[in-house]
């Protein structure tokens, strides 16, 4: 960084995540820092093409509350698709369990069978616009990925994220964090049962904190602004 790079963007917070302090950066370095904020989903899709309507009449699932399951990629979330699968829904609540492309097909086999004849349920393989189900869940359950984070963030929903901790703990440590400020809840995938999901399923609460008042979610309106800092102060801007 210190020899090729003129900025370093961050995207996120340091009141999430400090990396200047975290990396012990030196202050040349840390010179060049630059934190965006994390990326408001709202924005993103107020532009966003595509179908419009109930996405939970779109799959054929009848009026009610939605209880949503992402996985991310799917490449490693067969434990929590598996728990979910197998998870008590409250009375009326839809579940929809998008397993992503990379899910291997023995576990989406085993899903399969797990939701055979029970109602309400419907598993997605891969949605081009999932952000749509996030807007429209009641409840959440997911890994901890940076895309699904954002999500959860940007539209202020109740969220259990069992982050991700072998080989990186970056998921588990955003979690974390963004627990201690009241902004979601974390379940370790070493407690991760379908028990454990039906339990916070048929919790009432409240809804979270409004995330906008803990973190900073000015991403994508702030992105262009240092691209054109960048490009003002390059060597060779005219």
């Amino acid at each position: 960084m210190r020899r090729y790079y003129d900025a370093v963007w961050v995207y996120g917070d340091p009141a999430v995540y400090d990396a200047v302090r975290e990396y012990a950066f030196t202050p040349d370095v840390a010179s060049k820092v630059r934190y965006t904020g994390y990326l408001d989903q709202r924005a993103r899709t107020r532009y966003a093409s595509g179908e419009h309507g109930d996405p939970i009449a779109a799959l054929g699932l009848p009026p009610g509350p939605l209880a949503l399951c992402l996985v991310g990629s799917g490449q490693d979330g067969a434990q929590l698709a598996e728990a979910f699968a197998e998870a008590e829904l409250p009375r009326d609540t839809n579940g929809v369990l998008v397993t992503g492309p990379c899910m291997p097909l023995d576990v989406r086999r085993r899903i399969a069978r797990a939701t055979a004849g029970r109602p309400g349920r419907r598993i997605v393989r891969f949605l081009s616009e999932p952000t749509r189900l996030v807007r429209r869940a009641d409840h959440i359950v997911a890994m901890g990925g940076y895309n699904t984070i954002c999500e959860v963030l940007s539209f202020r929903k109740p969220a259990l994220i069992v982050p991700r901790v072998e080989p990186r703990r970056e998921q588990l440590i955003r979690a974390q964090r963004l627990e201690s400020l009241g902004l979601l809840e974390v379940l370790h995938p070493a407690d991760l049962t379908s028990t454990a999901l039906s339990d916070w399923l048929a919790r009432e609460r409240t809804p979270p904190l409004a995330a906008r008042r803990r973190v900073d979610l000015n991403g994508l309106t702030r992105v262009p602004h240092l691209l054109a800092e960048l490009v003002a102060t390059a060597p060779d801007a005219a």
